[in-house]
Parts: C-alpha cells; sequence; structure tokens
C-alpha cells in the first residue's frame, strides 16, 4: 500500500478501510480501532508495514478469508496476531 510523505494515522485508517471495501469486497462494514505504519519512514518507493487493530474478532477472520484474492499484489502480505486483552485468560 502506497506510503504519502507525512502521512497521519488518520489517512493510513483512510486507505486500510477503502482497501477492505473495495479490494476485499467485504459485504459488512468493518470496524477499525486503529491503523499505523510501523516504523521510521523509508527512502525511496518501499512502503512501511501497516499494523491493523480490529473492534471484532469475526471482521479479523473475514479479512483473512477474503485476502487470498489479493495474491500478487503489492498488499498481498498478510499476517496475523491474536493478543488477549488484560484480564483474559487470567485465572
Amino acid at each position: 500500500m502506497a506510503e504519502a510523505p507525512g502521512e497521519t494515522w488518520a489517512e493510513t485508517e483512510e486507505k486500510i478501510t477503502m482497501i477492505l471495501k473495495e479490494k476485499l469486497q467485504l459485504q459488512h462494514k468493518v470496524e477499525v480501532k486503529r491503523a499505523q505504519r510501523v516504523g521510521k519512514p523509508r527512502e525511496g518507493d518501499k512502503p512501511r508495514p501497516v499494523v491493523i487493530k480490529l473492534l471484532r474478532y469475526k471482521d479479523r477472520d473475514a479479512i483473512l478469508q477474503c485476502a487470498k484474492s489479493l495474491k500478487g499484489t503489492r498488499i498481498s502480505s498478510m499476517k496475523t496476531t491474536q493478543t488477549l486483552s488484560e484480564g483474559k485468560g487470567k485465572n
């Protein structure tokens, strides 16, 4: 996903929302809690990776199912991690 010089987190979130809607053709609205670029801006044409945090777990599953359609594009590399919020998983 291309990166504009001085891109804000709001602009990154907007780009992610557009990709989810137009490229993945998700039928429902995915609520992005946060989207941000990782690391310092790079020289040249190589954009920084984007980390997104979703409001709902089921949205993550839907995105990963549809992500297969992005194979061979510049936005094809999707990795996922699951984190537990505080209090979960504790006895």
